[in-house]
């Protein structure tokens, strides 16, 4: 690589990660909420969609420890976000060969299994650049949901327009782009991931540091709180639809949701100095109970956008207080795995829930969201049960 061009990748990374988390999320932004209903336009049946849903979860528990400690041996991180995202393009490409559900199943799974093993180790490279540079990750990590609210009301409008059917298409032209972003991607290890080795006690190797009761208490109730959105996520825009509001509403009052997110997410770092992570996520899982007690009412167009400003807790708030909690503990050697066993243990949780739903929504309808309430009072009650553990914080005030 000529110099110039070794210059310029070093200049500003916090802005090309920025870049990258934008499209990235853009990417998801622009199908994720769409997918029911394409499935649901090709005849497939609410038991299925569930577990057409749920199935990249189901194999990534089994899979993404193990990419995440390959991801940890390599010499740079973006080699592995590279390199997942060319193989999720060339995977997705046989959408186009047939509308089989079996055949959709096996494709969905081994692309969202690449996609999702890919977030954590993200999260993990660029906790571990801006705590190096002293940088504001919440703020790097805040232009993914701009890029995901943007998306989504963009192809709320587009599928309004051209029908659910452009779906495929939408799809792999953000692949393309999120292609074209990791490769603007800034050098995102320095070290020699081999040769580092943990001085400090507090953060030790996944090993040593996260298999501790209180700390997986805590990770345990962060995921099922984060579990709690299953039915939302995949089931909530079928249900918009089904009463009557059109895909460009419906994808306003999802947007309205990360929107609120966003704001969060930029107010982070001072709120985090003032809260503990577990407290953040006690308070993230009581805006759990309240959010999807409210939607299993079904009430009207307004108490819905009430009900999704509360993302930027449920979801905002708890993820930034879980990644943070976590690579205050790990080094960078096991960075990836480290944010990887939490991915895992809460996409284990997302995946059942997400069948549950599946099975329970012809059933039991916009009453699942009661069930997922459940989910985050358990949740609040296992990081609760963390302060009885022994374990005592190390970190700076407010983690």
């Amino acid at each position: 690589m000529p110099a110039s061009a070794m210059t310029h990748n070093a200049k500003h990374p916090e802005q090309r990660l920025a870049l990258y988390y934008a499209v990235l999320f853009a990417t998801i932004g622009s199908v994720g909420p769409f997918f029911a209903l394409w499935l649901n336009h090709k005849g497939i049946d609410a038991a299925m969609i569930g577990v057409i849903a749920a199935a990249p979860s189901v194999a990534m528990v089994m899979t993404t420890m193990h990419i995440g400690a390959w991801a940890d041996r390599l010499a740079d991180w973006r080699t592995a976000v590279l390199l997942s995202n060319w193989s999720i393009f060339l995977i997705n490409c046989l959408l186009l060969v047939s509308n089989n559900a079996w055949f959709i199943l096996v494709i969905w799974t081994l692309g969202g299994v690449l996609m999702m093993a890919k977030i954590p180790i993200m999260d993990a490279a660029s906790l571990s650049l801006t705590n190096r540079r002293g940088t504001d990750y919440a703020r790097v990590r805040v232009f993914g949901s701009v890029g995901f609210v943007l998306a989504v009301v963009t192809a709320g409008a587009l599928f309004d327009r051209m029908g659910i059917q452009a779906f495929i298409w939408v799809l792999l032209v953000g692949c393309v782009a999120r292609i074209l972003a990791s490769h603007a991607l800034p050098q995102l290890r320095i070290s020699d991931p081999v040769a580092e080795t943990p001085t400090d006690s507090t953060t030790n190797d996944a090993g040593n540091s996260l298999f501790q009761p209180a700390i997986l208490l805590t990770i345990a109730g962060s995921a099922l709180i984060n579990a709690s959105h299953a039915f939302f996520y995949t089931f909530g825009m079928l249900q918009w639809s089904a009463n009557g509001l059109s895909e460009f509403m419906s994808s306003l009052l999802w947007g309205s949701g990360v929107v609120a997110e966003i704001v969060l997410m930029w107010l982070f770092a001072s709120v985090s100095k003032r809260v503990s992570a577990r407290a953040c996520l006690i308070i993230a899982g009581g805006a759990g109970i309240l959010r999807w007690s409210i939607t299993a009412q079904q009430p009207d167009l307004a108490w819905l956008f009430f009900s999704q400003l509360l993302h930027a807790a449920t979801f905002g708030l708890l993820f930034l207080a879980t990644a943070n909690f976590i690579s205050r503990r790990v080094s960078d050697s096991n960075a990836a795995r480290g944010q990887a066993f939490s991915a895992t243990l809460t996409t284990s949780c997302m995946a059942i829930a997400t069948l549950l739903s599946g099975l329970f929504y012809e059933s039991w309808g916009v009453a699942v969201y009661r069930a997922m309430a459940v989910l985050c009072l358990v949740g609040v009650l296992l990081v609760a049960a963390s302060y009885r553990a022994g374990f005592v914080d190390r970190d700076p005030v407010g983690w």
